[in-house]
């Protein structure tokens, strides 16, 4: 693969960590693929001007392959959400299906082969819109799983793939939500009444905040909206070394830089589901799991809190 070079085209978006790009980009630049796009937000202001510029060089640099390099780089700052959602707009113009990456995803190098194959199997299957690297709950997963992934309501943003025929249905300000039928509409997704209302609130706060912190919602949305499932590998390809005070949306917890995760796994052979249907057990399994660990964190914040 090294030498041939991989034919579905790469976007990579980054901003100003410098560290995390070290240790990610060259997994890209191990695939050298033929078709790379290269998404940069601009500086928040002059004292971020310096990594911007460095982490623009630094990846730039790395390049030593023979490919079609597109650069979309803002001048001025356009915030992640805003500056994700115009990016993978301006790749779409010129591509049908693409894979992503972010400054701190750290991927498996199976995540490439993995996504690059379910691009082609469901190309032209609409009831699929997100194809995902991350398992956040590889314990969700139902024992007896044979397969090598699952569908999934839920699409996961860390590492993903996905098409243009799906992508055109991505509306950042989620315009069409507020004459939704909200109950009944979520009622279909969602695991229970209490999670239902949380996911109301975040869509209300999505569409109320002129300036979203994040696209996921938007995302999640159009897939729901459009009756579309996700893909979850049974093992996670995706860790994020970005966690930390450098991150954008991910500074809740302490500065991570302990060595990188190890909780990745590889999927080199892949067996195929025999028909696509919603594992709502995974789903089920998985939002219990996520809100256990959100009150673990949070008695940990306060026990932090009560220390300080």
């Amino acid at each position: 693969m090294k030498g041939k070079g991989f034919n579905t085209p790469i976007a990579y978006l980054f901003y100003a960590r410098p560290k995390c790009m070290e240790i990610t980009f060259p997994l890209i630049r191990n695939l050298r693929p033929r078709r790379l796009y290269l998404i940069a937000d601009g500086p928040k202001g002059p004292s971020d001007t310096p990594l911007c510029t460095k982490s623009r060089k630094l990846v730039e640099e790395s390049i030593d392959w023979d490919c079609q390099l597109t650069k979309f780089y803002a001048e001025e700052n356009m915030g992640l959400a805003n500056r994700t959602v115009s990016g993978l707009n301006s790749v779409f113009e010129r591509e049908k299906k693409v894979i992503l990456l972010e400054d701190d995803n750290f991927v498996d190098p199976s995540f490439f082969s993995f996504c690059n194959a379910l691009l082609d199997r469901y190309e032209h299957e609409e009831r699929i819109f997100h194809i995902g690297g991350c398992n956040f709950f590889e314990k969700a997963v139902p024992p007896r799983t044979k397969e090598d992934y699952l569908f999934s309501a839920k699409p996961a943003a860390w590492g993903f793939a996905t098409w243009k025929r799906a992508w055109r249905h991505m509306d950042l300000s989620m315009e069409k939500w507020n004459s939704e039928d909200k109950d009944h509409f979520l009622s279909k997704w969602c695991i229970s009444l209490k999670h239902a209302n949380g996911i109301k609130e975040v869509f209300d706060q999505h569409c109320m905040n002129q300036d979203p912190w994040a696209w996921s919602y938007a995302w999640t949305y159009a897939c729901w909206s459009n009756n579309a499932l996700s893909i979850i590998p049974k093992v996670n390809l995706v860790t994020n070394i970005g966690f930390g005070p450098d991150a954008t949306n991910t500074t809740m917890c302490a500065n991570n830089w302990v060595g990188i995760p190890e909780i990745r796994g590889s999927l080199e052979e892949i067996s195929h589901p025999e028909s696509i249907f919603r594992n709502l057990a995974y789903d089920k399994k998985s939002y219990y799991l996520e809100r256990g660990n959100s009150l673990r964190k949070l008695k940990r914040f306060l026990k932090g809190l009560l220390k300080s």
